[in-house]
């Protein structure tokens, strides 16, 4: 499904892209995306809850999302001083 993050098509280079992905291994259709449009790429990784196959809902580590947040950050503190 390579719908969800396509909004960053309208956007200018380098606004970050944090995807929240299902599974520990992100597919490369996003970062592929957002590397040819100039949009440096985090991902954070979460597991599924339920039994939905189709809309699955997601459980992220607080911790790991805090982490991808401050490496978000500092990634635009450092472009900042450029």
């Amino acid at each position: 499904m390579l719908c969800c993050l396509t909004n960053i098509l309208f956007t200018p280079p380098g606004i970050p892209v944090l995807e929240i992905i299902n599974g520990e291994t992100p597919r490369p259709d996003y970062y592929e995306l957002a590397s040819c449009l100039g949009h440096p790429y985090w991902y954070v990784p979460a597991k599924p809850v339920g039994k939905n196959v189709i809309h699955v809902d997601l459980t992220v580590s607080i911790e790991e999302f805090k982490y991808a947040i401050i490496e978000l950050e500092r990634f635009l503190e450092s472009k900042k001083e450029v």
